[in-house]
């Protein structure tokens, strides 16, 4: 019993050696490279509060500098892992890149879910949040919060109010980046100016204010309030010349004037009121933007969709758009060389590289030299979930264009137009739009052109273009394609691309409808024959 009583005492004496030992270690840690970070997030702060410059050489410091922390965090015990992953996650999100934060962010969190790790990661979820609906109203706004909340607005707001009386930042800046992710504009302005009134050198407090005004903008847009949205962006410009007031060389301020410059385009296009003045406006701002970062991809971004915007403005007034389209493409290259896999800038590219084949096309040109780069640029993207619908629906547009040259020069265009159906079912299957439907109608009556010249009966392929989700048309097709491979059977010819054909026909067919059951067995037993030999 002695024994047994001295070995417990020289185990919990061990035990109490090692969790001091590791408090120690956590404390010293915390310090030093909590101070570490503090000093990365001031050297950003002057930088931006200097007048208008170009700040590469700085950002480039500062990632040297997190780099060099990473190495040495490398070396450390798992111990300093939380404080070090943290001070990581600080110093991206200071420059900018939530995204490249986030997973240092999560990693000091899953250690150590203290209330500091809260606010960052809760601040890096939150704007990577804002990013996803950013531009986007009505519908499509709705959707896509849906789509990404459970991923990011719900941690964020679980991770925000976990950090509300963290004395890091003015608790009014917390609560207005809530209000901001709860899509309550209103009380995120009301937050932001007792923030602005609390810390007058912090200039996100601004930029939080100007968001809340765009966000609202945005609302309104989607109401078709257009009286609303115009109020809401003026007053976001006031907002941000207070802000660059502060910090002049932010490039954060710079990009949330382009985004207001931007949305103040989409209002005057859905007005029919665009003009060369208001393209100017915003290429304005890009050019100031760039200035403090000549890369920032996020930037460079925005260029491009400005001058693509304005191509396809000038293609709908029968105006040469190949100057601006060529300036979107150049534009979307040099942010891809900064970010290769960010999906909105690969659909930049691809869109203007689809918009610039289809006035080549106009002009009597061979479009598939830029559709190949674009759907080179997209099928990237799609590795990926960010902007699914969209980017199928851009493949699909790109496929369809390459159907209709091929078709109209002699070329068989079969493959490019299934690959286009395919892309517009996808896109359909996650977002339902007539705009997939049209696309694909229209793919569909390519495809019934070249039939026709071939000398094979259209009407199957007609069907399916005027009534695509019609399980009969499905069935048709399914039919010709089974007549068809008998008589290349006849001829001794391969028929097994008809055969695999008509099987996707009957599948698509009887998941439209229990209607196709009794004709789509028929035809699937005769279409079982015929590769067995037997039929």
């Amino acid at each position: 019993m002695i024994v047994l009583g001295s070995a417990l005492v020289v185990g919990l004496s061990a035990l109490g050696i090692t969790l001091a030992l590791r408090a120690q270690v956590q404390a010293q840690s915390a310090q030093r490279f909590g101070q570490e970070a503090e000093r990365l997030e001031s050297l950003i702060f002057k930088a931006h509060s200097l007048p208008l410059h170009d700040i590469r050489p700085l950002r480039q410091m500062v990632e040297m500098r997190l780099g060099h922390l990473e190495q040495d965090l490398a070396r450390q015990g798992r111990w300093s892992q939380a404080a070090g992953r943290l001070a990581l996650g600080r110093g991206y999100l200071a420059l900018g890149r939530p995204e490249t934060a986030r997973p240092h962010l999560e990693a000091a969190w899953r250690l150590a879910p203290e209330p500091d790790a809260a606010h960052a990661l809760g601040l890096a979820l939150a704007r990577i949040y804002q990013d996803e609906v950013e531009g986007l109203h009505g519908p499509l706004r709705e959707r896509r919060k849906a789509e990404v909340g459970q991923e990011l607005r719900d941690p964020a707001l679980e991770l925000l109010k976990r950090a509300r009386n963290l004395p890091l930042e003015s608790a009014a800046y917390v609560e207005g980046m809530i209000a901001l992710v709860e899509d309550r504009p209103n009380e995120a302005q009301r937050r932001a100016r007792e923030a602005q009134a609390q810390l007058p050198w912090f200039h996100e407090a601004w930029i939080l204010e100007a968001e809340a005004l765009r966000v609202e903008a945005s609302l309104a847009l989607g109401r078709g309030d257009h009286a609303a949205a115009q109020a809401a962006l003026d007053a976001g410009g006031a907002v941000l010349v207070q802000a660059l007031e502060i910090a002049r060389s932010a490039p954060s301020v710079r990009l949330a004037e382009v985004q207001r410059r931007m949305l103040q385009f989409q209002l005057r296009t859905d007005q029919g009121r665009a003009s060369l003045e208001d393209h100017a406006a915003v290429l304005a701002a890009v050019d100031q933007a760039l200035k403090t970062d000549p890369e920032h991809p996020k930037i460079l971004g925005f260029a491009s969709a400005a001058h693509r915007r304005w191509g396809a403005r000038q293609m709908e007034r029968g105006e040469d758009p190949q100057a601006s389209l060529d300036a979107a493409i150049h534009r979307a290259r040099q942010g891809l060389q900064q970010a290769p896999r960010d999906n909105a800038l690969l659909n930049n590219f691809g869109t203007a590289l689809r918009y610039r084949a289809t006035w080549a096309m106009r002009q009597g040109r061979d479009p598939r030299p830029d559709l190949a780069q674009a759907q080179h640029a997209l099928q990237q993207a799609l590795e990926r979930p960010r902007f699914r619908d969209f980017l199928l629906n851009n493949l699909g547009c790109c496929y369809e264009l390459q159907a209709e040259w091929e078709e109209a020069h002699g070329s068989d265009p079969t493959a490019a137009a299934r690959k286009a159906v395919d892309c517009f079912e996808q896109a359909s299957a996650i977002r339902p739009w007539v705009g997939h439907r049209s696309s694909q109608g229209m793919t569909l009556a390519t495809l019934a052109r070249w039939e026709r010249r071939q000398g094979r009966d259209p009407q199957p392929t007609l069907a399916l273009a005027l009534n695509p989700a019609s399980f009969q048309a499905h069935l048709a097709k399914a039919s010709v394609l089974l007549d068809r491979a008998d008589h290349l059977k006849a001829q001794q010819r391969p028929m097994e691309p008809d055969l695999a054909a008509a099987s996707i026909h009957l599948e698509r067919a009887a998941t439209l409808s229990p209607q196709a059951g009794a004709e789509a067995a028929r035809l699937r037993a005769r279409l079982q024959r015929m590769r067995s030999g037997q039929g």
